[in-house]
């Protein structure tokens, strides 16, 4: 069957569609099932021709059906890497994220450990990010009390994931986004080596300038500063005299430069 919707001529939509279905109703229990949809999907899909929503409900799939299997296949980096200095490349990452997605829906606490596995520090932080922002649309307590454990920084530049984190959460949810600056330890915040880069991660602030500016009264002055321009410009445009009277409130920032 998926060598016949591999010899038609169709809408790349229609062929990841019929793909998706044969996934769902394929028994992936079998040995080399999972195997066979992972060689056509990657050996006849691209990133523009719908890869990623077959590797995703792959993984999503697996996960349901043996999971464990899936696991051990999806981590072999001889079975699934097309790149022996990369140890777990695009392809696995998209699977790999649909699987622990799916296995979060009945074991948080065995998916988030599985994650935590990864040696490689930007993939590691990558899952960990997807399954956070799962966890907290479903049980926003439970994952906000366990986030202060979490390592996310390892090989992303100081605090860039924690706060690419905060960013999308704040912007569904601006109460949850503050719950989650509050569970970031402060002892995190020293020692960043680009307070401009944490920064631009927190560029959201303009969204919610009321929000924003609590933020950056809690937020050390060296990376405070180059926010306060930014968030002070998008307040103006919708309530000018509550920007200023924030301004003139704030006697940190009172020897910022002229820009302020």
């Amino acid at each position: 069957r998926l060598a016949a919707i591999g010899s038609m001529t169709l809408d790349p939509r229609e062929r990841v569609r019929l793909i998706q279905e044969l996934i769902r109703s394929a028994d992936l229990t079998e040995p080399g099932c999972g195997a066979a949809f992972w060689d056509f999907a990657f050996g006849r899909l691209t990133p523009e021709t719908g890869l990623e929503p077959v590797l995703d409900t792959l993984g999503r799939f697996w996960a349901i059906a043996d999971r464990d299997a899936a696991w051990a296949f999806l981590t072999d980096p001889e079975r699934t890497s097309t790149n022996p200095h990369d140890r777990l490349g695009d392809s696995q990452f998209l699977a790999l994220k649909g699987l622990l997605l799916e296995w979060m829906r009945s074991d948080v606490a065995g998916a988030l450990e599985r994650a935590r596995s990864f040696s490689q520090p930007v993939r590691r932080s990558g899952l960990m990010v997807h399954l956070y922002l799962e966890w907290l649309a479903t049980a926003p307590n439970d994952a906000l009390a366990e986030f202060p454990n979490e390592t996310f920084q390892d090989g992303m530049g100081g605090l860039s994931t924690r706060i690419l984190l905060l960013g999308i959460v704040q912007r569904q949810n601006p109460a949850l986004g503050l719950k989650l600056f509050d569970a970031i330890p402060r002892e995190a915040w020293t020692g960043v080596d680009d307070p401009e880069e944490v920064a631009q991660y927190m560029g959201w602030i303009t969204n919610h300038p009321k929000l924003g500016a609590t933020l950056i009264e809690r937020l050390p002055e060296s990376i405070a500063r180059p926010l306060v321009t930014r968030l002070v410009d998008a307040w103006t445009q919708v309530d000018p005299m509550a920007a200023l009277e924030w301004l003139v409130d704030q006697s940190k920032f009172a020897q910022t430069g002229p820009d302020v």
